[in-house]
């Protein structure tokens, strides 16, 4: 994920660089802090990923990614309607935007997958349980206690 991590530093630095041309202009305060704390937040959660807990909290850091890239992208829309960004500037960031989501996508497809499948494995472990007369399913006190030899 050093691609992503990398990337994502990158576009947060880009969004900050480009948020600090704007506060002296007309644009709303509120929308530029939006944008500046959406597009950090990326990068943040993707680093969070690195240090996640479980599986699951590393999903949940990348779909955190995910959701904060959205909504910069949609700041970076609403910019550009507006005229308060240039096309170029504009078509830079967007790019990393695009290609932070596209690596996030597929990340999380790769992660989910590899979760259905350590699961899977671990559901074919559970469905192989043992069987009544198995000495895994008795107790320590059954499995050491003393045998009356059967007549036959």
């Amino acid at each position: 994920m050093g691609k992503l991590s990398d990337l994502s530093t990158s576009f947060g630095a880009e969004i900050i660089e480009f948020c600090g041309k704007l506060k002296n202009s007309n644009f709303f305060y509120p929308n530029i802090n939006q944008l500046v704390r959406s597009g950090t937040s990326v990068g943040a959660n993707i680093s969070e990923s690195y240090y996640a807990v479980s599986r699951a909290d590393f999903i949940n850091k990348l779909q955190l990614a995910l959701k904060e890239c959205n909504e910069s992208y949609y700041w970076l829309s609403i910019f550009s309607k507006s005229k308060v960004i240039k096309e170029s500037e504009y078509q830079s960031i967007i790019s990393k935007c695009n290609k932070i989501r596209f690596l996030l996508i597929a990340s999380l497809k790769t992660a989910k997958k590899n979760t259905y499948l350590h699961n899977s494995k671990n559901s074919d472990l559970r469905s192989n349980s043992p069987k009544n007369g198995d000495l895994r399913s008795k107790s320590p006190k059954q499995r050491f206690a003393k045998q009356e030899p059967q007549n036959g």
